[in-house]
């Protein structure tokens, strides 16, 4: 089963590709803060691994992994995905130029329920929320990238 999601931020796709390729960029806005704490891991070549962990205040830890299977720079990227609810799957993000910033779209395919898809599109949506904050949060920084 597949979920979709896309989005509109208000920014350069140059932006939006170094918030999902570089560790610190997205050590800054994946997941909700200051609930959790993201701690990732980022090998962005073909075949390289991605390594998430989500740390809350209890000591509970998410950890969510991957492996990157094709990148197509500024334009593409697509990785395999576990977590603590799907044991194997695929993300796809894509990056498309748009009047005033650059369309997101996030595709997921491999769960094996419409519960896991409903729990997944919460899930991501929360993500990709954040995503909005971080853009607004350093618009001096996304201004001088445009």
């Amino acid at each position: 089963m597949t979920l979709t999601i896309s989005q509109n931020f208000q920014c350069s796709s140059e932006f939006l590709w170094r918030s999902w390729t570089d560790s610190d960029w997205f050590n800054g806005w994946f997941f909700p803060k200051p609930l959790w704490t993201c701690k990732a891991s980022i090998d962005f070549r073909d075949g390289g691994q991605l390594l998430i962990d989500l740390a809350n205040d209890d000591g509970l830890v998410h950890t969510f992994s991957g492996v990157y299977l094709e990148i197509l720079p500024q334009r593409f990227i697509s990785f395999t995905w576990r977590s603590p609810i799907i044991e194997q799957s695929i993300v796809s993000v894509s990056f498309d130029e748009s009047p005033g910033g650059c369309q997101l779209t996030l595709t997921h395919v491999g769960m094996s329920s419409s519960d896991v898809i409903q729990f997944n599109i919460a899930g991501w949506e929360g993500v990709l929320d954040q995503l909005t904050w971080f853009v607004s949060s350093h618009q001096k920084a996304n201004d001088l990238m445009s």
